[in-house]
């Protein structure tokens, strides 16, 4: 694929693309590290097309549960002991509550960002795989 051509320098067959819904995709690979700005379910949509979560789940709380806790449990069984998810996205009240009760890792705390001096903050959540 053209991202891999792109970004990867060596070794290129070392690394893979899932051509999925992220939800349905079964993470095989162990790794230190999960930066990740998944789709808000109230601020973005990519596409008019079934694949899409938003299209797929359409309210807010069939979002969260099959599509935004379903890419942190796939995310957290590829992490390896100690290693990070780290996400940019809205903290949604039953998602943090999911988060908090989540026994396999622990809270870290978060980065603010903004892109400029006129942007809105916005925060990026930091968990640890203990």
């Amino acid at each position: 694929p053209k991202m891999i051509d792109t970004l990867a320098t060596n070794q290129k067959k070392k690394y893979n693309v899932y051509k999925k819904p992220f939800e349905e995709v079964e993470i095989k690979e162990k790794y230190e590290l999960v930066f990740s700005s998944p789709p808000f379910f109230d601020l973005e949509t990519y596409e008019d097309t079934d694949n899409q979560s938003i299209v797929k789940y359409k309210n807010k709380n069939t979002w969260i549960k099959k599509f935004l806790f379903k890419l942190v449990d796939n995310n957290i069984k590829g992490l390896k002991k100690g290693g990070y998810l780290v996400l940019y996205l809205p903290l949604y009240d039953k998602f943090a509550d999911y988060m908090n009760k989540n026994k396999l890792i622990k809270y870290c705390g978060k980065i603010r960002y903004r892109y400029d001096n006129k942007s809105k903050l916005r925060d990026i959540y930091i968990w640890k795989k203990i």
